[in-house]
C-alpha cells in the first residue's frame, strides 16, 4: 500500500551471525602398557607392607618374600629399616633370609641394639643365615654377642659361631660354655681340630667324659682328629676310669669295627685302654705292701 513504511524492527539493519563451528574433540589419552600381573601383586604388597594394620603388614611380608626378586629384597629391607612393632620383626627377618638379602646385613645389624632380647637373638640367628662366608666379617659381633646378658641371646651367638665361626673363636666359646651357654659345646665341636685335644684332655679330668662325647664324636665324624690325636684322648678317657669314659670306648671301638677303618694303632689303644679299666686297680694297703717287699729285698731281709 502507498504510503506504507515497514517498522524499523520488522527489517535487521544486518545479517545475523553465522552458526560457530563444533570445537575440534580434544585428542584421546594414549593408554600406557598393560600392567603385568607380576607388577600388580607387587603393588599390592607393597600397599599392605605400608598399612597400619599388623595383619595387613604380615600379608605384605609373605607377599614380598614369596615374590623375591631385587624390588622385593630393596622394599622389605626399608621396611624393616623404618621399624616394625616387635611381633612382626620375627616374620620380617624370615622373609629377608628366605630373599638371600645379603644387601640387608648393615640393617639387620642395628637390630642388635633392640631392647627386646628375643628381637637380637633372631637378628643373630638371620645374620648367621645371611653370611655364611668363612672366616666371616661378623664373627667378632657373635663373639660379643656371647656376653649379653640375656641367656637367649648368647644362646643364639654360640649357634651362629658353629655356623660362620673359625677356630679363632674357639677360647670365647670355652668360655661361654663355663658360663652356662651350652650350646657352645656344639659349636665348639664344629670348629675344634688337633689344635683343641689338649683342652679336650684336660677337661675329661675335671668336667667327665659324658659332656664331652658330642665334640668328640662330631670331630670323628669330621676327620678332624688323626691317629696320634685319638691315641691320646683315648689314653686320657682310660686315666678316668670311669664307667662312662668305658661305655663310650666301647662305642667307640665298634665305629671302628662297623667302619671297617685302617687305624691298627687307635684299635690296639682301645684294647688296651678297655683292659686297663676292667683290670681292678690295686688297693691302697697293697701297693704299700708291695712296696715294703721291694725295699726288704734290696736289703736282703724279709719282711
Amino acid at each position: 500500500m502507498a504510503g506504507f513504511e515497514s517498522p524499523a524492527w520488522a527489517e535487521p539493519t544486518s545479517a545475523p551471525p553465522a552458526a560457530a563451528a563444533p570445537a575440534p574433540a580434544a585428542p584421546k589419552a594414549k593408554a600406557g602398557p598393560a600392567k603385568s600381573a607380576e607388577q600388580q601383586r607387587f603393588e599390592a604388597a607393597l600397599q599392605k607392607l605400608a598399612s597400619g594394620d599388623p595383619a595387613a603388614v604380615q600379608i605384605g611380608i609373605d607377599a614380598l618374600a614369596e615374590q623375591g626378586g631385587p624390588a622385593a629384597e630393596k622394599a622389605l629391607t626399608d621396611r624393616v629399616a623404618t621399624g616394625l612393632p616387635p611381633a612382626l620383626i620375627e616374620p620380617a627377618l624370615r622373609g629377608l633370609v628366605k630373599l638371600k638379602a645379603k644387601r640387608s646385613v648393615p640393617v639387620v645389624i642395628e637390630l642388635l641394639e633392640h631392647r627386646r632380647s628375643f628381637v637380637r637373638s633372631e637378628a643373630l640367628l638371620a645374620l648367621s643365615q645371611l653370611d655364611t662366608r668363612k672366616p666371616s666379617p661378623l664373627q667378632p659381633t657373635f663373639v660379643a654377642a656371647l656376653e649379653d646378658p640375656s641367656s637367649e641371646v648368647s644362646r643364639a651367638a654360640a649357634e651362629g659361631l658353629g655356623r660362620i665361626g673359625t677356630k679363632a673363636a674357639l677360647p670365647a666359646l670355652w668360655t661361654a660354655y663355663d658360663n652356662g651357654v651350652a650350646p657352645a659345646l656344639a659349636s665348639i665341636a664344629e670348629l675344634a681340630g688337633v689344635e683343641s685335644v689338649e683342652a679336650l684332655v684336660a677337661r675329661t679330668q675335671t668336667t667327665g667324659i659324658e659332656l664331652l662325647e658330642p665334640v668328640v664324636d662330631r670331630m670323628l665324624a669330621r676327620n678332624a682328629l688323626p691317629s696320634g690325636a685319638q691315641v691320646k684322648l683315648v689314653r686320657a678317657m682310660a686315666a678316668t676310669r670311669s664307667d662312662g669314659a668305658r661305655q663310650y670306648l666301647l662305642k667307640w671301638l665298634d665305629r671302628i669295627k662297623m667302619q671297617g677303618q685302617a687305624q691298627a694303632p687307635v684299635k690296639k689303644e682301645l684294647f688296651d685302654a678297655l683292659k686297663a679299666i676292667d683290670t681292678p686297680a690295686p688297693s691302697a694297703s697293697a701297693t704299700q705292701e708291695v712296696a715294703v717287699r721291694s725295699t726288704s729285698a734290696k736289703k736282703g731281709g724279709t719282711p
